[in-house]
């Protein structure tokens, strides 16, 4: 192997931290998420990201799914649903 490949390889396995910071991930200004491997991976959710996800979901069961149908049969745009998540802050992460 490359002396590049291995400093790359090297990297990915390196957690980014700030200086002066213990914690992994805190370089992108993230909470550490409540399942952490010992490898320092984690693919738990942030508390702020299992929020979003619950937003999203209630969004969907509310307000999308009970007009879906009708906006599949009629092929109109659904402008009263995208207006509703824009006002969430979903705006196009919808799907």
């Amino acid at each position: 192997m490359r002396s590049t490949a291995k400093a790359m390889v090297a990297l990915c396995r390196t957690p980014l931290r700030m200086a002066g910071s213990a914690t992994p991930g805190a370089f992108f200004g993230a909470s550490m998420p409540a399942a952490q491997s010992a490898t320092g991976l984690s693919f738990g959710l942030t508390e702020q990201q299992l929020q979003y996800q619950e937003t999203a979901r209630s969004f969907a069961k509310e307000k999308m799914i009970p007009v879906a149908a009708e906006y599949d049969r009629s092929m109109k745009y659904p402008h009263e649903v995208y207006k509703q998540a824009w006002e969430l802050g979903r705006r196009g992460s919808l799907a």
